[in-house]
């Protein structure tokens, strides 16, 4: 039950952001990564098999929005769902700051999985545009989101995990 409120919160939050940016007109290319949030706020907070269950079931769904090959998506959210629970685990941080820092490097380095992956099976690979190209503006505006909507994911770990009372209760 926790893994799919995980998933269905990455997935409507990553909709939500794919819908403004497409009224804006900036077509996907800059716009800032709520699966990959989802994925390092979990890497800070939970095991690694329901992280990695959350990551590869919102890496099929972000996959099929962007009508990627089947498994690229997937694999790549799970490398690097793994590769941000060991580096999280490693500088044993925590906060908003650190969250926003974390979600911002892991967007640049989950696009160049991407990247590397796709060059790797197909031999060429390419981005859509210059602000796809550069990373750091999807890996900034994913920084700022990730540092905003926090306290809503904080909010959301509290209604998920229940409070562990200590010693008597009185009735």
């Amino acid at each position: 039950m926790k893994t799919l409120a995980w998933v269905l919160a990455g997935a409507a939050a990553t909709w939500f952001f794919t819908a403004v940016g497409s009224r804006w007109g900036t077509s996907n290319h800059l716009c800032p990564d709520a699966a990959i949030i989802v994925v390092t706020f979990l890497a800070m907070r939970r095991e690694p098999a329901q992280l990695a269950t959350v990551a590869c079931i919102l890496g099929y769904l972000v996959g099929r929005q962007m009508l990627a090959p089947l498994g690229l998506t997937e694999t790549s959210m799970v490398l690097c769902s793994v590769a941000t629970y060991l580096a999280v685990g490693h500088l044993s941080g925590s906060g908003r700051l650190f969250l926003g820092v974390a979600a911002g490097g892991a967007v640049i380095f989950y696009q160049l999985v991407i990247f590397l992956l796709l060059a790797a099976v197909r031999g060429t690979a390419g981005f859509p545009g210059w602000t796809a190209t550069l990373l750091f503006p999807n890996g900034a505006l994913t920084m700022v989101v990730a540092w905003i909507g926090y306290p809503a994911l904080m909010r959301l770990e509290r209604t998920l995990t229940p409070e562990k009372a200590d010693g008597l209760t009185w009735r």
